[in-house]
């Protein structure tokens, strides 16, 4: 039997069961005959003469013969070569490596007589071997089952296949459409991106226009700044050297101002001795008659202390009207101070517009920040006007003073400003305070 579950689309005729069964034209036909009984799958002989194949007898024409009228008397005991002219011989011969689907095309392609003869299969050693075709029909079948199976797996493949590519299909039309997604998505944020660089180029511009304006207002405030300090360096140096000559001119005053006190005693002293020699005068006219010499005595002491007194008087005028012209430096002196002082503010107050200019455009840009601390200028210039105030008031109290003729009030009132003299070192402090101040409001500016 044929093992069909051995066969593939690609077997050939090697692969088939095969029968050798050769026998030459002496063969007498008895022999045919048993070897066809004992061996019932023999699908018929091969017949040489030599080594040249005659034809092939199938088992089913041999059979037909011997069932003759006579048959087995005329065929059995005479050569084979006697019974080739009554059968018709089969001759198809094809080679072993002729696929089974080709071989039983040819096969049937003969005619219908013997289209199911046994087929004759060479080898490449020139061996012989016969196939039968019934054999060779199933071996095609089992092949076109397998080929059957292999389409129908095929077609569920393909139909898998179909199916995996209407999934990847969707998937990839989902992809597309995220894809599309994505780009529209990417489409907008580049539009924002170039908005964003857009506004950062138009911030850019602004922050390059403030910066040109931050360096113009920072040349001015330097410039402004310099002359400031300058003139306030030049102001405190005048003020220092004003105050010094102040301090001269106030020792000088105490001076004439002891000389004053000396001339004031003196004419205390000729005021008490005129009341006493009035006194004795008064007592010697009461005497009148007893002491005339002592008469020219007294008036000769009178002459003495009248002569003393106008030399105090007239020493008194002169340390007065030197005291005039002290004060008058002293007024000269104090007005150079304030002029200088109020130069100084001038300066001052230029450079704190520039610095006011600057705190505004900060202010501008740090709309969120906190407020910004007084500037240390504001301090400083009140310190000075106060400071020229009372330089002012003193001289206008001086100049009145000067003008009054009463030399009384005006000793009085050179005690009380020399009581305040020695105030003057700490005034000089505050003065050196006033200038770390604004030497520590320049630093803070270059900051």
């Amino acid at each position: 039997m044929i093992d069909l579950y051995q066969l593939t689309p690609e077997s050939v005729l090697g692969n088939l069961p095969l029968s050798d069964f050769q026998v030459d034209l002496a063969t007498l036909g008895h022999v045919i005959a048993e070897r066809f009984t004992n061996e019932p799958n023999l699908p018929g002989v091969i017949v040489l003469d030599g080594a040249t194949l005659v034809g092939v007898i199938s088992r089913p024409r041999f059979i037909e013969h011997l069932s003759r009228p006579y048959g087995p008397e005329i065929h059995l005991n005479r050569p084979i070569q006697l019974l080739l002219p009554y059968i018709e011989l089969s001759h198809l011969q094809l080679p072993d490596t002729c696929r089974v689907d080709e071989a039983v095309g040819k096969a049937l392609s003969r005619s219908s007589t013997i289209a199911y003869e046994p087929i004759v299969v060479t080898f490449k050693d020139g061996s012989l071997r016969l196939v039968d075709t019934h054999a060779l029909l199933l071996a095609q079948s089992r092949v076109l089952a397998i080929v059957n199976k292999t389409v129908r797996q095929q077609k569920l493949e393909l139909q898998q296949y179909l199916t995996k590519l209407q999934q990847e299909q969707a998937r990839f039309e989902e992809t597309n459409r995220l894809l599309e997604e994505q780009q529209l998505s990417i489409r907008d944020r580049n539009q924002l991106l170039e908005q964003q660089q857009a506004e950062l180029l138009q911030k850019s511009q602004e922050i390059s226009e403030l910066n040109q304006r931050f360096v113009q207002i920072s040349q001015i405030l330097s410039l402004e700044g310099k002359k400031a300090f300058q003139a306030t360096f030049e102001g405190v140096d005048a003020i220092s050297h004003n105050t010094d000559n102040i301090i001269e001119i106030g020792k000088a005053l105490a001076e004439q101002l002891e000389t004053v006190r000396g001339a004031s005693g003196l004419v205390r002293e000729v005021s008490d001795r005129a009341r006493h020699l009035a006194l004795k005068a008064a007592i010697l006219v009461n005497h009148f008659g007893r002491e005339f010499e002592g008469v020219g005595r007294i008036t000769s002491d009178i002459s003495k202390l009248s002569a003393q007194a106008f030399e105090a008087g007239h020493r008194m005028d002169a340390t007065a009207s030197h005291l005039k012209i002290r004060i008058g430096d002293l007024t000269k002196l104090a007005r150079e101070g304030a002029t200088g002082a109020r130069a100084l503010l001038a300066k001052v107050a230029r450079a704190k517009v520039a610095l006011a200019e600057l705190e505004n455009l900060i202010l501008q840009q740090d709309v969120g920040s906190a407020a910004l601390a007084p500037s240390p200028t504001s301090n400083v210039t009140q310190d000075l006007m106060q400071q020229v105030e009372q330089v002012e008031l003193a001289v206008s109290e001086l100049e009145k003073i000067s003008t009054r003729g009463n030399s009384a009030h005006l000793i009085k009132k050179i005690e009380q400003r020399l009581r305040r003299a020695g105030r003057l070192s700490a005034d000089e402090r505050a003065n050196h305070s006033g200038t770390t101040a604004v030497r520590n409001f320049s630093e803070t500016t270059k900051v």
